[in-house]
């Protein structure tokens, strides 16, 4: 490797770049080798990078910088724990053998991630694929062509034409060319190529539109309801394979699209395999929440209705759901599977394949329509589209119609020929006689040839029969010839054949013998040089243990010298402790001695104190009771009176008692009165209501002064109705009603009483209650104040002194023992003291000496450790520490001398093997010579035998003998090909026949054929008249097609050159490709290609990268056109296991490009990303502990009948 060196000025390059691009990051410099330009340290809020200059040699440079970042990695003393490491070494360009380089430090991923950047012009170039750097800004705005419409009507296309071209569903392109064809746009005019203005590209105003929550319920492999509640930033889903993973994406998937990508690729019953198979005719949905415009807002879908979703509560098209969750202006005319298309290109990256690289595999090209939908000009698509469907349908019109006109123009010559023949033959064979002897000399004829043939009446079909059967007999001669004139060929052959056949299997024989001699040789060989190996083997085996030997004995050499010094430090160690031992047990008597005079002065301390402590409490109490006399005289006193108040109270309340015994049944009573006379009312006034009907009916009857019922004669019919009006207004229940009037006064005054007596026998009851409660106090305390006494020996109730009097005596002896006892605990308190003072000094003089004791004692066992490591060394079994010096030497001595004469045998042995497989490798080589010779001969020997066997095949199928000679099969051609003449003329004869017996229906025939001629000129002028109206138009939308395609590549062109480079990016963070150069993406006309070079050489990837390159090169054109789209502010990108076939260094990459996605795009990111790779939920949860709650980590634990089981971890 060169010794070469960066240019002084890299470092501070360097920082002005990372100064700009990371205005906030803090830049500093370390110096760790004085050799070496400083490190540049960048530090963020989450990642701190060193930056290292190459000085020299390469592999010196790279081996300094990062021994000493990592010591002054360690001289940070933890400070740095919290941050993800990078470590970027930066060399000069163009070394030869870097990709080797590179490939060795990237791929080491311990510590931390390390990156080798070749320093180039400009820099954002070099250190672009650093992932903790932001990608690089658009230049400026995104621009895009006018629309397609305008772009047309300035080339000169009618405006009602142009908007039938560019929208969809607005005309058919089988209409626009009826509308053309029609002059409905007038004349086809010359095009003239537009140069449009560049439409300035208006970003997205509105706010990212984020998920919040998705429950799935009977949907693929969930059953029972499950609810996810998603990362404002990432959310990781880890778990095995088949619990469940992939169906959380279908399900999003489902409810925003109405389908699932996977499923829609395959011909099978959605509603089946979409539900789960156990929901039966439970319903199944998918809800999810998501914010957008600062409202929470919510989609529900059913497999029920899966084209229509419930948006807060409203049915909803697909269509609408998408433009609300994207944002977007979709056209009212476009197709919803475009969009839906759309969607999972930009932010779907599945299992298998995903939509924006479909068929990617077969020709590494992205679809035109799904970019072009993707930069909001697709438009220009649509009329592309349908321009060049437009002009397919007049391509196959033209097609149609020239073939119209082909077969029209040979059916006419046909018809005119016809005529013509038919014309002739009307004037000919006209002569019966003689048509009726040639008929009889052809039948004669075919009798000689063989053709049987009846005698009935001859008549046109019979001889067109002949004529079959002569051609027929004429084809088949004629197939005889040719084959019999091949195996003419092949017959002059076989002699020569045969003989060769002879020669080949006599070379065969030969050859065979000669690899088998050659194989015994070479098995010989390969015999004698594995016996040499094996002995080459043994010796060297021999060596090793020489070699073990001898270092064995210079280890013993250099150790000894320690092993004596460990021996003797041990042995007065041992003394030492031996004396300190008796030293500390002496002490240590001296101390329990002093710790018994501690206790023993300590226990008669306590019992003085328990002393003064019992007399201070009898005190207390003595005080106590004196005071409490007069309270318990006068509770002596109230106790008489409250008991009897109570029973005052009693009686009282006995009395209110009986009187509500008494009124109680009375107003039961009269409650059961007041009861009936209510139902004896209703039931008169039912009944009154009842007559009051019936007599009305009765007046309807009534026609003179005699009653209908009663038949008694009232004088006249209005007196029987007065009568009858009197009787129907009297009250029946008037009485009743009296009653009841009387009762209901008699039942309030009852109620009163009762109210009034129960509210005295409430005020009755709470003066007992507290009285009853105040004799208990009361007796309490008199019993409280007679026990106090009693344990004092004071007599309440005794004649004498009164429990005052007594109560003062004792507390004056009290007084005076409590004082006598204080002077002793002050006493015994001092002793305590004294003693607690001798116990500590003990104590500290054996605790010196323990200590010193446990130093030697430490030092001793160390000792003793080595001792022990050094007697126990394997390497001790074959010769003792305990050898004496002069042994040593002789025992080197005799194993140096064995160590040479090994060396020579196998220098002999290996020398042998060698010739001996020089040997070898000649025989094998004219082994593999004479085995391709053989086969040679095999091949050649079967392919003559097989040739002889078919030219035999084909003499027996002739019925010819097998040894034929060339010129009989050449008598019998000759025999074939008279016959066939003579069938020829007979044929001719039959035919001529044929057309005389015709001529009599001839003059008919031609009549009818020249009508026919006729209208098929006039269809013929007809299909002329419409291909020359469809041709201009053909040359029209050819000449449109070829403008809005040539508009739509210059767009595309513009994406490629405005964002081609990013994919490049994006893949080198992922992980470069060593060996090849970096991405390129290009256009050709509306194709994508992605490439890559090596060499100047340009390939496809799939041809050469493995499938963990593929995998990183789609997701990076994924992320890519995620990261580029501006159709969507739909912020969610879901990843569904995207590190299949990845490594520990393409998953350091991916989370690090992750983390550096959702800290430097404009636009924020929402990424639920899933795997199975449990390093990468480890390695997540490193690389996004920063970000707190806004990242969700579940863990599918188990997968059973409902469906899998999951959890939420931190």
């Amino acid at each position: 490797m060169p010794n070469l060196s960066l240019s002084p000025n890299s470092s501070a390059d360097v920082r002005t770049f990372l100064g700009r691009v990371l205005p906030n990051a803090r830049l500093t410099d370390a110096v760790v080798n004085s050799e070496y330009q400083p490190l540049l340290l960048m530090q963020t809020k989450h990642v701190i990078a060193a930056f290292a200059f190459m000085n020299g040699d390469i592999h010196k440079s790279y081996d300094v910088l990062y021994r000493s970042f990592k010591t002054y990695y360690a001289a940070q003393q933890g400070q740095w724990d919290a941050f993800d490491l990078a470590f970027v070494f930066c060399v000069m360009p163009g070394l030869p053998h870097l990709d080797h380089l590179c490939s060795i430090i990237e791929t080491n991923v311990y510590f931390c991630r390390k990156f080798v950047v070749p320093l180039t012009t400009p820099l954002g170039m070099s250190l672009g694929r650093l992932p903790f750097l932001p990608l690089a800004p658009l230049s400026g705005q995104s621009i895009r062509p006018a629309s397609a419409q305008t772009f047309l009507q300035q080339c000169g296309v009618p405006a009602p034409l142009a908007k039938a071209i560019v929208v969809q569903h607005e005309r058919s392109a089988e209409g626009i060319v009826e509308d053309c064809t029609m002059e409905e746009f007038g004349k086809p005019r010359p095009l003239t190529p537009a140069t449009t203005t560049p439409v300035v590209q208006s970003e997205q105003l509105t706010e990212p539109v984020s998920l919040e929550t998705l429950e799935i319920q009977n949907f693929r492999a969930y059953r029972k309801p499950q609810s996810f509640t998603l990362g404002t930033d990432v959310t990781v889903l880890y778990g095995p394979n088949g619990f469940g993973k992939t169906s959380f994406f279908d399900a999003v998937d489902f409810a925003i699209t109405g389908g699932i990508g996977c499923l829609e690729s395959r011909k099978t019953d959605f509603a089946k395999t979409a539900k789960h198979l156990d929901a039966g005719s439970e319903e199944s949905k998918v809800s999810l929440t998501f914010r957008s415009n600062g409202a929470v807002r919510q989609i529900i879908r059913s497999i029920r209705d899966r084209t229509h979703a419930l948006l807060d509560g409203r049915p909803t098209d697909r269509k609408a759901i998408l433009s609300e969750l994207t944002c977007s202006n979709m056209p009212a005319t476009d197709r919803v599977e475009n969009f839906v298309s759309l969607f999972r290109a930009s932010h779907l990256f599945s299992q298998e394949q995903q939509e924006l690289t479909k068929n990617f595999q077969d020709d590494c090209e992205l679809k035109a329509d799904i970019v072009s939908r993707m930069l909001a000009f697709e438009d220009y698509a649509n009329a592309v589209k349908k321009a060049a469907k437009v002009h397919e349908v007049l391509q196959i019109a033209i097609a149609n119609t020239t073939e119209e006109i082909r077969i029209l123009t040979e059916q006419i010559a046909a018809d005119n020929k016809e005529l013509e023949r038919l014309g002739q033959t009307a004037k000919a064979h006209t002569n019966i006689e003689a048509l009726d002897t040639e008929i009889d000399a052809l039948r004669a004829k075919l009798v000689t040839v063989g053709i049987t043939v009846t005698h009935a009446k001859t008549d046109a079909t019979m001889v067109r029969g002949w004529r079959a059967v002569l051609e027929s007999r004429h084809s088949q001669s004629r197939t005889a010839s040719e084959r019999l004139t091949v195996l003419a060929k092949e017959v002059a052959g076989v002699p020569r054949m045969r003989t060769e056949l002879a020669a080949v299997q006599q070379q065969l024989f030969q050859k065979e013998n000669e690899l088998k001699a050659v194989e015994e040789k070479r098995i010989t060989t390969e015999s004698a040089i594995q016996r040499a190996e094996k002995r080459l083997v043994e010796i060297t085996a021999n060596m090793a243990r020489a070699q073990t030997h001898a270092d064995l004995l210079e280890w013993i050499r250099n150790t000894k010298p320690r092993f004596t010094r460990l021996v003797t430090q041990q042995r007065q160690l041992t003394e030492e402790l031996e004396h300190a031992t008796e030293t500390l047990a002496k002490l240590r008597t001296v101390e329990d001695k002093a710790i018994g005079e501690l206790r023993s002065r300590d226990a008669a301390a306590l019992q003085v104190e328990e002393k003064l402590k019992t007399a201070r409490d009898a005190l207390a109490t003595a005080q106590t009771l004196r005071q409490a006399v007069p309270t318990w005289q006068a509770n002596r006193t109230r106790l008489a009176t409250v008991i009897q108040s109570e029973q005052t109270q009693l009686k009282a309340l006995e009395s209110l008692r009986a009187e509500e015994r008494k009124l109680t049944p009375q107003l039961a009573t009269m409650t059961a009165e007041e009861q009936r006379l209510v139902r004896q009312i209703s039931e008169a006034d039912k009944n009154q209501s009842k007559m009051r009907a019936l007599v009305s009916q009765l007046q309807g009857h009534v026609r003179t002064g005699t009653c209908p019922l009663c038949g008694e004669d009232h004088g006249s019919k209005d007196k029987l109705l007065q009568r009858i009006q009197e009787h129907v207004a009297a009250d029946a229940a008037s009485g009743a009603r009296a009653d009841l009037t009387g009762v209901r006064e008699r039942t309030k005054q009852l109620a009163e009483r009762v109210a009034v007596n129960k509210q005295n026998q409430e005020t009755a009851n709470g003066q007992f209650t507290a009285l009853k409660n105040e004799q208990i106090r009361l007796e309490t305390e008199i019993e409280h104040f007679a026990t106090a006494a009693s344990k004092l020996s004071v007599a309440v109730e005794a004649d004498g002194p009164t429990p005052a009097e007594q109560a003062q005596v004792l507390a004056t002896r009290l007084q005076k023992e409590v004082a006598e006892l204080e002077k002793q605990t002050q006493v015994a308190r001092t002793a305590v003291e004294t003693a607690r003072g001798a116990v500590a000094n003990a104590k500290n003089t054996v605790t010196a000496k323990k200590t010193e004791a446990d130093e030697k004692k430490t030092t001793f066992e160390r000792v003793r450790e080595e001792i022990n490591c050094l007697r126990t060394d394997p390497r001790l079994t074959q010769v003792s520490l305990d050898i004496e010096t002069s042994q040593i030497a002789e025992l080197s001595q005799l194993n140096l001398k064995h160590l040479a004469e090994l060396k020579a045998k196998a220098a002999k042995t290996e020398a042998e093997a060698n010739q001996k497989k020089t040997e070898l490798g000649a025989f094998r080589h004219e082994a593999t010579l004479l085995k391709a010779q053989l086969a040679a001969l095999r091949t050649q020997f079967g392919n003559l035998q097989k040739t002889v066997t078919q030219i035999t095949a084909k003499l027996e199928e002739f019925n010819l003998p097998t040894d034929s000679s060339e010129d009989s099969i050449l008598v019998l051609i000759a025999e074939q090909s008279r016959l066939q003449a003579h069938l020829l003329v007979l044929r001719d004869g039959a035919s001529s026949l044929e057309i005389a017996m015709d001529a009599a229906t001839t003059a008919a025939a031609l009549t009818t054929l020249q009508q026919i001629v006729r209208n098929h000129q006039k269809a013929l002028t007809q299909a002329a008249t419409k291909r020359n109206r469809h041709q201009p138009w053909q040359k029209y939308f050819a000449e449109v097609s070829r403008l809005v395609s040539s508009q739509q590549n210059q767009a595309i062109a513009n994406f490629i050159h405005e964002y081609g480079p990013r994919t490049s990016v994006v893949q080198r963070r992922l992980r470069s490709v060593y060996g090849f150069d970096d991405i390129e993406i290009t256009s050709h006309e509306s194709t994508i290609c992605v490439r890559v070079k090596r060499n100047g050489e340009v390939l496809r990837p799939t041809d050469y990268f493995s499938q963990s390159q593929q995998q990183t090169l789609l997701l990076g054109l994924f992320l890519t056109a995620c990261i580029s789209q501006t159709w969507s502010s739909f912020s969610p990108v879901f990843l569904d296991d995207p590190v299949t076939h990845f490594d520990d260094l393409n998953t350091y990459a991916f989370l690090d490009l992750v983390v550096g996605l959702l800290e430097s795009e404009v636009k924020k990111r929402q990424f639920i990303i899933s795997t199975c790779d449990e390093k990468l939920l480890q390695m997540a949860r490193q690389k996004f502990r920063h970000l707190g709650n806004r990242c969700k980590f579940y863990r599918f634990t188990a997968f059973g009948a409902e469906g899998p089981t999951i959890e939420e971890t931190s």
